[in-house]
């Protein structure tokens, strides 16, 4: 089985006390490439890609916890590969659309994180069922994001997230497939000479 890895990188707005809001977004990076965004990622019929999730954002001193869905349509499934920093909070749920929970709610935090600094948060990945060609966007819908205020209190703010949007799994035959297709071509022109 061919497994790719992608990176998937929310920057993350913070709202600083009374401050205005900082806007941010998601971005998509493969690995091989690492911080360049993407928004066409291939996965071969039947196979597997790796996402790792991330986080960053402005205006807050610390990563404080999140709650998101991560969907990319259709028929494929999400599974947890690994998570990545060391959460006190860590709540996995797959499927055709993934529920995930995870923070940090010790005080003073260990995981820091800025827009200079992201934080790995998971690794997941999405396998296609159907072995249908087409293209799947891949969306997140967060229902919370927080981030801790400073060094010195446990006191923490909702930070303001825009999702991602613009990036798509496509579907392409598996590469055996290829091979049937030509080896079947090779027949055909064989036969007519």
């Amino acid at each position: 089985m061919t497994m790719k890895h992608v990176a998937f990188v929310p920057a993350v707005a913070g709202l600083a006390g009374a401050a205005s809001a900082q806007t941010g977004g998601y971005f998509a990076a493969l690995p091989s490439n690492p911080g360049v965004p993407v928004s066409a990622i291939e996965v071969a019929a039947f196979q597997t890609v790796e996402v790792e999730l991330w986080a960053q954002w402005d205006g807050v001193y610390a990563f404080a916890a999140s709650g998101f869905q991560l969907d990319a349509g259709g028929d494929g499934y999400f599974e947890l590969v690994e998570w990545g920093k060391s959460m006190d909070v860590s709540l996995f749920m797959g499927g055709p659309s993934a529920e995930i929970s995870t923070g940090q709610i010790h005080f003073p935090p260990t995981i820091l994180g800025s827009t200079a600094n992201p934080i790995h948060l998971l690794t997941v990945s999405w396998t296609e069922a159907s072995g249908v060609l087409r293209d799947e966007p891949v969306l997140t819908s967060t229902s919370t994001m927080l981030g801790y205020t400073s060094a010195t209190s446990g006191q923490s703010v909702r930070l303001a997230v825009t999702e991602l949007s613009g990036v798509t799994i496509t579907v392409v035959p598996a590469p055996s497939a290829l091979a049937l297709l030509g080896m079947g071509g090779l027949a055909v022109a064989r036969r007519r000479r």
